[in-house]
């Protein structure tokens, strides 16, 4: 080499050197500039695992679609992103607190919307996948029958999944996990039969836990970052502006994130084996490299364009509700349909381009009328039909189908066309039908679709000048089987009942329940009065046919109530009524029979409802006062308290009897009234007597089960005792053991809190009802009360003296103290005494009276 070569290259290094130098101050300015001047704003992000949305990579680090975007998004508006891992349930209760600024990969919801802040673009749609073992037989919702189901905590599917259970009475059992691979483990590990996450979480890592998809899907959702209530608008709407532009552009960095984090990263690994035969290669692509690099470029730069656009398509058509398919040929044989029939009717693409496919699976029903309509199609169809998918479940399919290419004759050469599921709409409107028209219990027609029954009867007989029947049924004492075997059983003979009574009428008559144990059915046709005595007889004669349950056969009857258009009525509300009036004669009677309608019963109909009418006015004019009653020891005839007992002061009947007023008042919905009109008037005796030095240890009220169902019974009644100066101790409430069957969780709440503040409770009647020992257990009694209908038979049925003992020894067992209401002779005194019971009250003692009385004749305790 020269001289002048040596200089010359001296020169260029020189010259590269000074480069070097400058880039690297300039770098290091640069460097300096971005750590003198801090991000306009740091951002606190929730990061939870739900691969490829988002998760931890293996470095620590965030990863996945949302984060990635996040990101990009960050370094163009230079904030600054601090990632704060938590679970998802963790992560939300974070943002519900403020102590993150953004959630990624949050579905809006109702619920959601009133706690968080959304932006308005979606950032990607998804929908919710069932996986589960490789020989399952899961393919629809109803598959999941007495199975259990593992799913996210607090997620989406779960709220829908409970949603379903409760309106569609499915019966799986929900086990919620913290995260959705805690989901598939459960299934994988038989912890649980099936599992349901997102389709982008369940399509990367099902595969991992041996799971597979099922057909069974819903839930099409729009995906979006949350923040909390008026924190972070500006950034949303940040987040909305980006999104909305870059969503247009397939060379954006959406697609380029979308893109990196949805493709399966085994698909690019290099084979051990090819990387020496790489390395051998290095040198030439290198110098190849340079020259080849701007076609590269743009090569890649297309390739990433149409790969993005790809992955959008295959995303839209992934998540479309509608399968989309292509036909070819003189016979328009299928030539493509879209993947997503796979989730949508659960057969695979390939299996639905099989010759004959799609006509097989036509409903038989529907078949000829569908391929005839398709034969004679020449430019544009829409129809709907019946199709069987593989799990055997009839669905509704809209076909929508139009002509993109003819042969030269003009005729279809190329179509394509839309399949749209629409089973769930029809199932939803079946359902709303059914609950519009039908009981769901028995199946059988309600009382709304009963009327419109009796109409149509109605209206032909009319322009057939004959007569039609309304028959009224009322099942015999069917209170005392729910409260015996319970309402389950309950059930199962209303559900008999119905099915009997079905199948005993003619196909053209209609039987529907109008009650708790209330049945009603139209004879349409005209019978003669023989034909309809035989008919009734029958009737009665097929229900009184014993049913089986479990252990039990129980033989149930009925009482029957018959009106006949036109003479009893001339609408279906004047036949139901006077049929069951003619009930009301039928079960005064002894029941088990039917009655004929007479105009007496309407009569006593008009009766009953003066004494309503009255029972309102004397709410108004404050017609009822109390009465007391002493209740006594048995040994020293010391007073240890009394019952308050209601009278109404009716103007013109005079004093009537709780007997006859109280089940008409609850029927009514004026108990609750007279149930805190006794308690306050009897706070407010007693509180009088105490200030006249007449001492009362303690008050008994009755309360009926309609005030126990009220939600602020107890702050009230111990407001009452309150505003009274009186302690809690000096009340008792009683209640009977009937009332608890009505909604036994809530009456022991509610007496517990009572029992808590001091307040006595009892059990009136004890020994007449449905006596559930569990409940006793359970409740914070106080004491027994022997109903008078045992007490009055002391001495006269061994068998009642023996049912009064065994009553005594659960009691001193329970340790609960005792007292007998209507104690009338020695004799009953006596033995009560001898028996081990305390207390008593009755004529014996005292007969009720009023506080004005009581001051001058009764034996108050010191």
């Amino acid at each position: 080499m020269d001289v002048r070569s040596i200089l010359a290259t001296g020169v260029c290094r020189r010259r590269w050197l000074l480069g070097v130098l400058a880039v690297s101050v300039a770098a290091a300015a640069a460097l300096y500039l971005h750590s003198a001047q801090p991000p306009e704003q740091v951002l606190r992000v929730g990061l939870y695992e739900n691969p490829p949305k988002i998760y931890t990579d293996s470095n620590g680090d965030p990863a996945g679609f949302f984060p990635r975007l996040l990101q990009r998004i960050a370094t163009e508006e230079e904030w600054a992103l601090e990632f704060a891992p938590c679970t998802w349930s963790e992560c939300l209760t974070a943002l519900r607190r403020g102590d993150l600024d953004l959630m990624p990969d949050v579905a809006a919801s109702e619920a959601r919307e009133a706690v968080f802040d959304f932006h308005d673009v979606p950032v990607t749609q998804g929908w919710s996948q069932f996986y589960a073992q490789p020989d399952s037989e899961i393919r629809a919702l109803e598959d999941l029958e007495g199975l259990r189901v593992a799913v996210l905590a607090e997620s989406q599917q779960q709220i829908q999944l409970e949603d379903w259970a409760a309106e569609a009475a499915y019966g799986y059992e929900l086990l919620p996990r913290s995260s959705m691979a805690d989901v598939l483990e459960a299934v994988a590990s038989g912890a649980a039969d099936a599992g349901v996450t997102n389709n982008f979480f369940g399509r990367r890592n099902a595969s991992d836990f041996g799971l597979v998809e099922t057909p069974v899907t819903f839930g099409l959702i729009n995906l979006y970052f949350a923040a909390p209530p008026g924190r972070a608008d500006a950034v949303l709407d940040t987040l909305d502006r980006y999104i909305t532009r870059w969503k247009t552009d397939p060379g954006s960095p959406y697609y380029e994130v979308l893109y990196e984090t949805t493709t399966d990263a085994e698909a690019g690994r290099i084979p051990v084996w090819l990387s020496p035969l790489l390395a051998a290669a290095l040198g030439l692509a290198t110098l190849a490299a340079t020259l080849a690099w701007l076609t590269r470029w743009q090569v890649l730069r297309r390739t990433r364009e149409l790969e993005a656009s790809r992955l959008q398509l295959q995303h839209l058509l992934d998540s479309s509700p509608a399968i989309l398919y292509s036909l070819r040929g003189p016979e328009l044989e299928a030539q493509w349909v879209s993947g997503n029939i796979r989730r949508i009717l659960g057969v695979s693409p390939k299996v639905a381009l099989q010759r004959g496919w799609w006509r097989e699976r036509l409903h038989p029903d529907d078949r000829d009328a569908v391929i005839r309509r398709n034969q004679g199609f020449t430019d544009h169809l829409v129809q709907e039909y019946r199709f069987i998918d593989p799990s055997g479940r009839v669905r509704h399919i809209r076909d929508e189908k139009q002509v993109v290419a003819r042969t030269e004759d003009g005729l279809p050469q190329e179509v394509i066309g839309t399949w749209t599921d629409l089973t769930d709409a029809y199932e939803q409107r079946a359902r709303v039908h059914a609950l519009a028209n039908y009981d769901a219990r028995t199946g059988l027609p309600n009382r709304a679709f009963l009327r419109q029954r009796i109409d149509e009867a109605i209206a032909h007989a009319q322009s057939e000048n004959r007569s039609c029947h309304v028959v009224f049924f009322d099942l015999d004492g069917f209170k005392r089987i729910n409260e015996t075997l319970g309402e389950a059983a309950g059930d199962q003979v209303l559900e008999a009942v119905g099915a009997r009574l079905n199948g005993a009428i003619a196909e053209c008559d209609t039987v529907a329940r109008v009650g708790d144990d209330g049945f009603c059915a139209v004879l349409g046709r005209d019978v003669s009065r023989q034909s309809l005595a035989e008919l009734l007889d029958g009737l009665l004669a097929t229900l009184r046919e014993p049913h089986r349950l479990g252990d039990h056969e129980l033989i149930v009857t009925a009482s029957i109530g018959v009106a006949s258009f036109p003479g009893d009525g001339e609408t279906p509300e004047a036949l139901m009524s006077a049929a069951e009036l003619a009930v009301g004669n039928a079960r005064r009677a002894g029941g088990d029979r039917w009655a004929i309608y007479q105009a007496f019963l309407g009569e006593r109909s008009m009766q009953r409802l003066l004494l309503e009418n009255d029972l309102r006015r004397a709410v108004i004019n404050d017609e009822f006062v109390l009465h007391y009653q002493p209740q006594y020891r048995l040994d020293d005839g010391r007073m240890i308290g009394m019952e308050v007992l209601v009278r109404w002061q009716q103007p013109e009947r005079g004093m009537v009897p709780p007997d006859d007023f109280i089940p008409l008042a609850e029927q009514m919905g004026l108990i609750q009234w007279i149930d805190r009109w006794v308690i306050t008037e009897s706070c407010r005796q007693l509180a009088d007597w105490d200030a006249r030095g007449f001492h009362v240890d303690r008050l008994s009220v009755n309360l009926s089960t309609s005030e126990l169902e009220q939600p602020d019974l107890v702050d009230w009644l111990i407001g009452q005792l309150a505003e009274f100066g009186l302690a809690a101790s000096r009340l008792e409430v009683e209640i009977t053991e009937t009332m608890l069957m009505a909604s036994p969780e809530n009456a022991v709440h509610v007496l517990q809190k009572l029992g808590e503040r001091g307040v006595h409770i009892a059990m009136d009647d004890f020994g007449t009802g449905y006596s559930n020992l569990a409940h006793m257990e359970r409740l914070p009694l106080d004491r027994l009360k022997i109903d008078r209908s045992l007490v009055w038979d002391i001495g006269r049925a061994p068998r009642n003296d023996s049912i009064i003992r065994a009553i005594i020894a659960l009691a001193a067992a329970l340790e609960l103290p005792l007292v007998a209401e209507g104690v009338e002779t020695d004799e009953q005194r006596a033995f009560l005494l001898r028996e081990g019971c305390q207390a008593g009250q009755g004529f014996l003692f005292a007969r009720p009276s009023a506080a004005t009385q009581l001051l001058a004749g009764a034996r108050p305790s010191s």
